[in-house]
């Protein structure tokens, strides 16, 4: 299990919140209901006009603005949804102060 997959197990507890250990899409969708729940917004874009054979950055792009991040924002384009999920839920949970 990689550090980033830990970091978020933990916020995941932190928020009383028991996501699988194997932290798959599903098991994620609690963590970005708790982000909606503390104002934020979430924004999960599939794009079918991107390729990565054309060299776009990805296909996902993930944005997370409002709530505890107030000014600030998250963007990520990404081939890994899941990856950029993980990292998007790390962004806010350090702002929110999930992770202390």
């Amino acid at each position: 299990m990689s550090e980033l997959e830990e970091e978020v197990l933990a916020i995941a507890a932190h928020l009383n919140l028991d996501p699988e250990r194997n932290l798959g899409l599903d098991a994620l969708w609690p963590l970005l209901e708790a982000i909606r729940n503390d104002g934020g917004v979430v924004v999960i874009k599939l794009d079918g006009e991107r390729s990565p054979q054309f060299g776009d950055n990805g296909v996902y792009t993930v944005v997370l603005s409002s709530g505890s991040l107030f000014d600030d924002f998250f963007r990520r384009d990404s081939d890994d949804l899941r990856q950029t999920l993980l990292e998007s839920i790390a962004y806010y949970a350090e702002r929110a102060g999930w992770n202390d």
